[in-house]
């Protein structure tokens, strides 16, 4: 869920104040997301998953919405999980492959080291 925050600004010339009151997530709060990529050719795998990590560890070293100079909105992935379902397992009606990072903030990662977490 999310709390109320009331903070207050101070006007510099009148010394007035100004309560305000914000709606934000509780810190630590955590949330599951999925992303569906899908691959036409092998090519294209690498260099898309690579954009894809690239991308969390950018996000993970600024913030989601606003006042993020004040501290809100940092976020970290953790317990990365991939699901890498090939052709033949939709035409066989397999669940496909799995591959998992637990425990592992992906911040100080490359794309490749990260890749490689997956596929080791």
């Amino acid at each position: 869920g999310t709390e109320v925050k009331g903070e207050n600004t101070i006007n510099r010339i009148t010394s007035a104040a100004n309560p305000r009151f914000i709606e934000r997530i509780p810190a630590e709060s955590e949330f599951d997301i999925e992303m569906i990529l899908s691959v036409y050719t092998v090519d294209e795998e690498s260099n898309m998953l690579e954009t894809i990590f690239e991308g969390l560890k950018l996000l993970e070293d600024n913030y989601l919405g606003g006042m993020g100079t004040r501290g809100y909105g940092k976020v970290e992935f953790t317990d990365i999980e991939i699901k890498e379902k090939k052709a033949e397992d939709y035409e066989e009606g397999k669940e496909g492959e799995y591959y998992k990072i637990h425990d592992t903030k992906i911040e100080n990662k490359t794309p490749e080291e990260i890749l490689g977490l997956l596929k080791g």
